[in-house]
């Protein structure tokens, strides 16, 4: 297999298969790949001309799943026209997908969904459709998402997005509180609960702003959300309660 742009073709490769097959007379290789290029207001990116964007600045104010299903939502093959609002819809899309994972926590039993498998293998196998399996994955999830709304089995559904994302590489990271560790406790700390922290410190927060609500204080409800969101935790309000996750 050998990869390249679509502007290498000629006369790059074409003169890398002279020199080679001459040499070797042999095939050089196999497949050839071309992608399309990342185009910036209609024009391609480039090192030397310095008409580019900074791809670990995109990823530091996107996250790099944003950035990934970014590149995945075009087929490799096509140009790619960069754009502050294509990255802020593939992010929101990205929290929507892991919000419906959300729905269903810890791994399921099932097997993944049959149908579902072999429409997304397919995808896959005509030359990288990430278009077409990523078509899948939404229809799976919007089929998890009414199941679950109706109080049926989405084991099989929530099985296929699992092994899904996996491939894909769009997995949602570990909730874990990691660094927010000390933020955590400090909010908890100045809510008055400075003997609490970490994720136990987090269910008492919400908790207490559960207790905030149902004594329709709003104000003390508003500042530990806010208090939380303000450090990189996000509370989700689901008909099966109040969820958390990094933001």
């Amino acid at each position: 297999i050998h990869g390249g742009g679509n502007d290498l073709v000629f006369p790059h490769h074409e003169n890398e298969i002279a020199q080679a097959e001459a040499a070797g007379h042999v095939p050089f290789v196999n497949f050839w790949m071309h992608n399309g290029l990342l185009n910036l207001s209609g024009e391609k990116m480039s090192n030397s001309t310095g008409h580019m964007v900074d791809l670990v600045e995109g990823i530091e104010k996107y996250s790099p799943g944003a950035v990934r299903l970014f590149y995945l939502r075009t087929h490799y093959r096509k140009p790619l026209e960069f754009s502050e609002e294509a990255l802020v819809d593939a992010k929101g899309q990205l929290d929507r997908m892991w919000a419906f994972r959300r729905r269903v926590p810890g791994p399921v039993e099932d097997l993944p969904l049959a149908s579902a498998m072999d429409s997304f293998k397919g995808a896959m196998d005509n030359d990288l459709d990430n278009a077409g399996a990523l078509a899948v994955l939404f229809e799976v999830i919007r089929e998890g998402n009414r199941r679950i709304d109706g109080g049926e089995d989405a084991g099989p559904w929530v099985a296929a997005y699992d092994e899904i994302i996996d491939v894909l590489g769009l997995a949602e990271p570990e909730t874990g509180l990691g660094d927010l560790e000390e933020a955590v406790a400090g909010l908890a700390a100045d809510l008055g609960m400075a003997d609490l922290a970490g994720e136990d410190a987090i269910t008492a927060l919400i908790d207490l702003r559960a207790e905030a609500r149902a004594d329709k204080d709003w104000a003390k409800a508003d500042q530990i959300r806010d208090g939380l969101t303000a450090i990189g935790i996000v509370l989700e309000d689901t008909p099966d309660g109040v969820r958390w996750h990094r933001g």
